[in-house]
């Protein structure tokens, strides 16, 4: 969910002979990145460039993610393949650097965090792909996520770091409302980043059958403004309002560290205004209107679950399936605005979680049906170039979709 230049790309618990090249990703299934039954999904990681050729890899987790029963412990190692080259350059094993927990004096309140993993010889210049291990001892089953690596400049996000008001890492790119946090930069001579402030966009994903040339986003900043660095570091820190935060070193390069200020409670939706848009991929323009224009928008936002459920029971059952949805979808597919606005966001709330997704660098793929049978449903997504995310992703639209589309609403709407 996050211009945090890395993405986290999870797969189901398999067994550790199950373990492949991964080189063949047109051919990986990711579906598991985004099934939120997946509880590697759960895992964090980051990326932080400390030299030249020195990167920290940072490990996060809640062990009951994981299991629900508790182990003696995980075993931790990595592979780190060359992109360009399409080779491995080191391992853990090789190195003897396994990260063992075996006993519980890396558990605090169930939260795993392990100390920082030095990376060596990860160079300027150059992206590598880390496949992260995480192996169960008790029961050997492993997870795997992969890790982008993006090191082609000292100005990618990987290059900054955030800690929390305890100096804890954080592992995500939006900051809570008062939420306290500090901003480490790589480079020691930098004492000073400049950040630019944007509201946020309200646009929303349209239908995926409407070819209608969209509009380019022009991006003009509302406020800009400048941070102290002192010793690699700022003070502690707060955003002041609601929107994006776009931290650069050097305003030449457009790259740097996008960080985001949504709604209190972002990721969820709790309130009858926040349930109130995104029925938008539901309704019919005079039942949005009319929910829009209510005055009283949680009897709106209920009334329109009954008529469309046809009993309190189903109503309520329709009400968490949905907006856990939408909630997922703001945790996977969030850019530059919430996950739900996006085209992404917008088929997997209306559609479900994609059961085969395939990925290379600037395309996916979500297949709905069986992965090799021409009448399956297939959705591309082209990757944008943002300079505030990676992970901004626009359909190929087709009218041909328009059966599909209102056949998967009237699915909710039964």
């Amino acid at each position: 969910m996050y211009k945090n230049k890395l993405y986290l790309l999870a797969l189901s618990i398999v067994f550790l002979t199950s373990c492949g090249s991964i080189y063949n990703l047109r051919d990986v299934n990711f579906s598991q990145t985004y099934n939120p039954q997946n509880k590697t999904t759960a895992i964090e990681s980051s990326i932080w460039h400390l030299t030249d050729s020195t990167s920290v890899l940072n490990i996060h987790f809640n062990q009951s993610d994981l299991r629900n029963e508790a182990v003696n412990g995980y075993e931790i190692s990595y592979d780190i393949y060359d992109t360009k080259e399409a080779t491995k350059i080191q391992s853990s094993d090789a190195d003897h650097t396994n990260i063992y927990i075996v006993d519980s004096n890396l558990l605090k309140n169930n939260t795993i965090s392990y100390p920082p993993v030095l990376l060596h010889n990860i160079n300027f210049n150059k992206e590598y792909i880390l496949k992260l291990i995480i192996k169960d001892l008790d029961k050997k089953d492993i997870a795997e996520s992969y890790i982008t690596i993006h090191k082609e400049n000292a100005f990618t996000s990987q290059n900054y770091q955030l800690k929390d008001d305890a100096r804890n890492t954080l592992f995500r790119n939006y900051i809570k409302d008062g939420e306290s946090f500090k901003i480490l930069y790589n480079n020691y001579n930098t004492n000073l980043l400049y950040v630019k402030y944007y509201k946020l966009k309200s646009t929303i994903a349209t239908p995926i059958y409407n070819l209608d040339v969209q509009k380019a986003l022009k991006f003009t900043p509302d406020s800009s403004f400048t941070i102290k660095l002192s010793n690699f570091e700022s003070n502690f820190l707060t955003l002041g309002n609601e929107g994006m935060y776009h931290f650069q070193a050097d305003t030449n390069n457009a790259d740097g560290l996008t960080l985001f200020q949504f709604y209190d409670g972002f990721p969820f939706v709790k309130t009858p205004i926040q349930m109130i848009y995104p029925l938008r991929y539901l309704s019919t323009k005079k039942e949005f209107d009319e929910i829009n224009q209510s005055v009283d928008y949680k009897n709106a936002v209920d009334k329109f679950w009954l008529e469309i459920a046809g009993n309190p029971d189903r109503a309520i059952s329709l009400i968490k399936k949905y907006y856990i949805a939408v909630k997922d979808a703001n945790r996977f597919f969030t850019s530059y605005i919430e996950g739900w606005r996006t085209d992404r966001g917008m088929i997997y709330i209306v559609f479900g979680p994609p059961p085969v997704v395939y990925r290379n660098s600037n395309i996916e793929t979500w297949v709905y049906g069986e992965a090799n049978n021409l009448m399956s449903l297939r959705f591309t997504f082209d990757k944008i170039d943002n300079p505030f995310t990676d992970n901004d992703f626009v359909l190929r639209r087709d009218q041909g979709f328009k059966a599909s589309w209102f056949e998967a609403v009237e699915i909710w709407r039964r």
